[in-house]
C-alpha cells in the first residue's frame, strides 16, 4: 500500500512560466523560406525535459528525456537558432520518420553517427562546426514581457556544406589541373593536421579563412577517399 498524505497544508510546486532574453534584439529578421549557414557558438548543455510519446495503440505516455541544447549562430545576421536535440536514447531504425531526430542531424551534415553505438558527444557537437539549414520562427516574450521572435533550426532541412557555399566560390567548378589540385590540396593539409573527423577540418580551414579553391580542393580529396582522419 502506498504512503498516504494528506491533502491538508500539501504545499505543491508552483513552475513560472519561462520568458527569454532577446538574444537576436536589433538583427536582421530571418524567415521560413531561405537557407542559412549555421555555425555551433558553445558546447551544448542538457536539460531534463519531459515528453509525450504515442504507442502503437494510439495511446500515449510520458517519460523523461535528456536533449542538447544547441546554439547556432547565423554566419550572416549573428542570429542565434536554438535545437533540442535528445540525446539519451538513440533510435537507427532504417526508417526514417522513427530514426531519432539527433541522428538524421549528423547524417545530414555529413558526420554520421557509427551504427547502434553511442558516440562521445563532445567529438561530435564540435564548436565551430558548420552546416546549412533553414529555421522555424516562433513568437513568445522576453523577460520583461515584451514580445520576442525565436528561431529553431529546422532539422529536415540541414545538409553539409558544399564548395559553393563557401564566401568568394564560384557557381562553377574551379578549373581543373592536376598540378593546382595538389598544391591547393597539400596547403589544406597543412591547415587541417590532427583533424579527427571532416567536419572538424573543414571547420578548421573555415576559422584559417583559407581561400575558396583550396577549401574547395579538400573537400574533392575527401569525396574521392584521398583523406584518412586523423589527418
Amino acid at each position: 500500500m502506498s504512503e498516504q498524505i494528506p491533502l491538508e497544508g500539501y504545499k505543491s510546486t508552483v513552475v513560472e512560466k519561462q520568458n527569454f532574453d532577446d538574444m537576436n534584439k536589433g538583427k536582421p529578421v530571418l524567415n521560413e523560406d531561405d537557407e542559412y549557414v549555421f555555425r555551433l557558438t558553445k558546447v551544448p548543455h542538457v536539460i531534463k525535459t519531459q515528453v509525450v510519446r504515442e504507442n502503437k495503440d494510439g495511446s500515449k505516455t510520458t517519460e523523461t528525456a535528456m536533449k542538447a541544447v544547441c546554439d547556432f549562430e547565423d554566419a550572416g545576421t549573428k542570429n542565434i537558432v536554438t535545437a533540442f536535440l535528445r540525446i539519451d536514447k538513440l533510435n537507427f531504425a532504417d526508417d526514417e520518420s522513427y530514426r531519432s531526430a539527433v541522428i538524421r542531424f549528423f547524417q545530414k551534415i555529413g558526420s554520421p553517427l557509427t551504427e547502434n553505438k553511442c558516440p562521445n558527444w563532445t567529438d561530435k557537437f564540435v564548436v565551430g562546426m558548420r552546416f546549412r539549414g533553414r529555421v522555424k520562427v516562433k513568437p513568445g516574450v522576453d523577460k520583461d514581457g515584451q514580445p520576442v521572435t525565436r528561431y529553431y533550426l529546422d532539422i529536415p532541412t540541414v545538409r553539409k556544406l558544399l564548395p559553393t557555399d563557401f564566401e568568394g566560390a564560384t557557381q562553377t567548378p574551379i578549373e581543373r589541373s592536376p598540378s593546382a589540385d595538389r598544391t591547393r590540396l597539400m596547403n589544406a593539409q597543412i591547415v587541417v593536421k590532427g583533424c579527427s573527423t571532416p567536419m572538424d577540418a573543414m571547420s578548421r580551414l573555415l576559422d584559417a579563412k583559407v581561400a575558396p579553391d583550396i577549401i574547395a580542393a579538400f573537400i574533392q580529396a575527401d569525396k574521392d577517399g584521398l583523406i584518412t582522419y586523423p589527418c
